[in-house]
């Protein structure tokens, strides 16, 4: 590749152009305060890539988010062949693209649909859904699945981010729904299965969280729930005190009044 300035001939080294028009370039840009370097400190970027590794976000994830090649990824913290250290520096567009992509708030916000994750939420989930009346053949159908292969996502001590994100999304849709099955229903109570409601969505996830159980029997009756929370909220009780007379989790509450409004 020839230098692109007029009539040089000289072979492009640097941005299309020799080293003499280069250096010459270079010179004046930094007069004027407008010279940009391709290049720069690989430090951001690297601690950037760090935080992703650390919250659960692999190369093959932050390659398919920043466009950036695996490898490049892989480089900025391991020691390449004849270097002491690994790179110090890298191109503008490299670390911007990294850069780019968010710290996840949750843990699994970035992770792909194929990575394997903890599956304690996703069985909450299921059984909650059958202690509240639907069937398992119910829950299949929605979901798209097999009844056996519901019932081994049911025992599964880990599933996919794909799995875990239709049964959170099934059970958002049904949590405030009872099903009308009775022996889904009395499984649920034999087995001691928490209900939706019984259940924090914040914490659901947390393998050492517990639900807040009703006092009622045992069995939350949901639509007499909310139309006593509505009433107390309306005299101007708190949804801290509501919960409490209640017996149910103060989140728990708050649904009750958002469907209820």
């Amino acid at each position: 590749m020839q230098c692109s300035q007029p009539d040089c001939t000289k072979p492009a080294r640097r941005r299309g152009q020799c080293d003499a028009h280069y250096e010459t370039w270079r010179v004046r840009q930094h007069a004027y305060g407008r010279f940009e370097s391709k290049y720069v400190d690989a430090g951001p970027a690297r601690e950037h890539v760090a935080k992703l590794r650390a919250a659960g976000v692999g190369t093959r994830r932050i390659n398919e988010l920043s466009g950036v090649g695996r490898n490049a990824i892989r480089y900025l913290g391991i020691t390449r062949a004849g270097r002491a250290e690994p790179s110090q520096r890298i191109l503008r567009t490299t670390a911007e693209r990294l850069l780019a992509v968010p710290i996840p708030a949750a843990p699994l916000e970035l992770l792909a649909p194929s990575s394997i994750i903890d599956a304690t939420g996703t069985i909450r989930r299921l059984r909650a859904l059958v202690a509240a009346g639907h069937s398992q053949r119910s829950i299949a159908d929605r979901l798209g699945v097999s009844q056996s292969a519901l019932c081994d996502l049911m025992h599964r001590t880990h599933c996919t981010v794909r799995n875990r994100d239709v049964v959170a999304a099934l059970f958002a849709e049904l949590e405030h729904q009872p099903g009308t099955n009775g022996r889904a229903r009395r499984r649920g109570v034999q087995l001691g299965w928490a209900l939706p409601l019984e259940w924090d969505e914040d914490t659901i996830d947390d393998p050492s969280a517990e639900p807040v159980r009703a006092r009622r029997g045992g069995r939350i009756d949901t639509e007499a729930n909310r139309r006593e929370a509505a009433a107390l909220a309306a005299e101007g009780m708190e949804p801290n005190a509501i919960a409490h007379e209640l017996g149910v989790h103060e989140r728990t509450v708050e649904r009750y009044l958002a469907v209820a409004s």
